[in-house]
């Protein structure tokens, strides 16, 4: 599998988990998701920003509270990795 930034010819090495808490629960379960696309060592960082953009990020306190769910904690957003191999 090549890494998932475009133009980059490395292999993909990792896959990004970004995960979040509750704002009235921040020691509570969190929220979350796993990237499909693997990334390199070079690409694979933890800068929560390279993954959720300030339109993402709309996106994902809309569809909390659509669901009646407590508001996500963006001081709290996380990146872990995984072996995509």
């Amino acid at each position: 599998m090549k890494c998932g930034r475009i133009g980059c010819p490395n292999g993909a090495t990792k896959l990004a988990q970004v995960s979040f808490s509750s704002k009235v629960n921040p020691e509570g379960p969190r929220v979350s998701f796993q990237f499909p696309h693997g990334l390199c060592d070079d690409h694979a960082t933890t800068d929560p920003s390279a993954y959720i953009s300030d339109e993402g990020w709309a996106q994902i306190v809309s569809s909390m509270r659509a669901r009646k769910l407590a508001a996500p904690d963006r001081e709290s957003v996380e990146v872990t990795f995984t072996s995509c191999q």
